[in-house]
């Protein structure tokens, strides 16, 4: 998030003032990973209230494009065919 900070600030230099400003700025700085085609991030002509369209034309996992690492890290001793955590939990045990 600190590198995303960083390159929005260097990017910019001003805060946005449309939200699909700010949309495609992450949309270039993550490499979204999507099937199809938008021709706007958020229908910003919605009234405020109502809520706006957002992606439209496309299929898009936003978590799975903002968790998915293109970094090009060592991956000495890290196994690709074992699961590393299938569940967490806080608290008492039920």
């Amino acid at each position: 998030m600190a590198r995303f900070q960083l390159e929005l600030g260097r990017s910019s230099g001003e805060h946005f003032k449309q939200p699909s400003a700010f949309w495609d700025f992450c949309w270039q700085h993550f490499q979204m990973m999507d099937e199809g085609t938008h021709s706007q991030y958020v229908d910003e002509s919605t009234r405020i209230d109502r809520i706006p369209a957002w992606f439209s034309g496309i299929r898009l996992n936003f978590a799975g494009s903002l968790l998915f690492s293109r970094a090009t890290g060592d991956t000495t001793d890290k196994e690709d065919d074992r699961i590393a955590v299938t569940e967490a939990r806080e608290g008492a045990a039920h």
